[in-house]
């Protein structure tokens, strides 16, 4: 998944640099376009700039999955693309008493559009050499996940089958023994706290006795010396 994520990914800025780059050679270059009426140079436009930003569309999202921490960057070499070209259709579309003033302005936009497509693949391909760490181990794992679901479905030799189910029942074994030791452990470990609370009340009693004798004898000492 991983893979086929980068490379998918690998495809679209391709994809995109080749679109941007007959954008800005066929429309954008030469001052024959700035002379068509608004209307003419919209059609000679329209599908060139909708597919500019489709392809825009689909690196942003691909992006926010790569890299979700660069969101606000993401969005503002994306914005940075499309503004400029939906600027181009609205000049277009303006009522004017001098559409060449438009055509003029609308070109305008496209040039800023093109310089703003290439700063966006310089940042798509640096977020395709340093994606997040995070979101490229989820993928990771995600992949050999899907990759686990798979070899369940191959059919496998009788003789292999057989190793393995007895591999996974050695498995099975060694873990209810671990189990069962821990818990034997855990018994022992409570046998000795008792011992050993015991052990401290027995040892503390004749201490107590002892000090209780003295308290007595010095008591008692005290008295014979009184009487005398």
């Amino acid at each position: 998944m991983h893979f086929m994520i980068s490379e998918d990914y690998g495809h679209q800025i391709g994809e995109f640099e080749r679109v941007l780059q007959k954008f800005a050679s066929d429309i954008t270059s030469g001052a024959v376009f700035e002379r068509l009426s608004p209307m003419d140079l919209w059609s000679r436009a329209e599908t060139s700039v909708t597919n500019l930003k489709n392809l825009a569309e689909g690196l942003k999202r691909t992006m926010l999955i790569l890299k979700p921490e660069k969101y606000a960057e993401i969005e503002r070499f994306h914005e940075a693309l499309v503004q400029p070209l939906s600027a181009f259709k609205d000049v277009l579309f303006q009522k004017t008493a001098d559409p060449a003033a438009n055509s003029r302005l609308a070109m305008e936009q496209l040039r800023k559009a093109v310089i703003a497509g290439s700063d966006l693949v310089v940042f798509a391909r640096d977020v395709q050499k340093n994606p997040s760490p995070l979101i490229k181990e989820v993928l990771r794992l995600k992949e050999v996940y899907q990759t686990k679901e798979y070899l369940s479905t191959i059919n496998v030799p009788g003789a292999f089958e057989v190793n393995l189910r007895s591999l996974l029942k050695s498995i099975e074994d060694l873990i209810s023994s671990l189990d069962s030791l821990e818990k034997a452990m855990d018994g022992a470990r409570k046998s000795l706290t008792s011992l050993r609370d015991e052990s401290l009340r027995f040892h503390s009693a004749p201490l107590e006795a002892s000090e209780e004798s003295k308290e007595k004898g010095g008591q008692s000492s005290l008295s014979e010396f009184s009487g005398r």
